[in-house]
């Protein structure tokens, strides 16, 4: 155990007076460590950036609206109920970058689907 100590502490003296053996040793692993998590860091954020939604929504049926009337609690979109008639402006709005979606149902969805085996 003896020579274990006195080579670790041979080897520290040698490590310590020679500063290019600290900066690599000591100070380049941190630094490296540092710089490369920073990096990571910015790429990852901003990869995902806050967006406004806005949805236009046609002939929506009720469990639609409350489903979306939940999920809007936490939600940074907005929804809007339009009728048949403006579809071509909201669809104007959304070439136009404006809008980012439109949802038309068909007027007897509800039942459509009530009446089917599988939706």
């Amino acid at each position: 155990m003896r020579n274990v100590l006195t080579i670790f502490k041979k080897e520290w003296d040698r490590v310590i007076k020679d500063k290019r053996l600290v900066f690599s040793v000591m100070l380049l692993p941190g630094l490296m460590i540092f710089i490369l998590y920073s990096f990571i860091g910015s790429a990852i954020g901003s990869l995902y950036v806050d967006l406004d939604e806005r949805i236009a929504i046609v002939n929506a049926p009720a469990s639609f609206v409350t489903m979306v009337d939940t999920a809007m609690d936490d939600a940074e979109w907005e929804y809007l109920e339009i009728t048949d008639q403006s579809v071509s402006e909201y669809m104007q709005k959304i070439d136009e970058a404006e809008w980012e979606l439109l949802l038309v149902f068909p007027s007897d969805f509800e039942t459509s689907v009530s009446d089917a085996e599988k939706p």
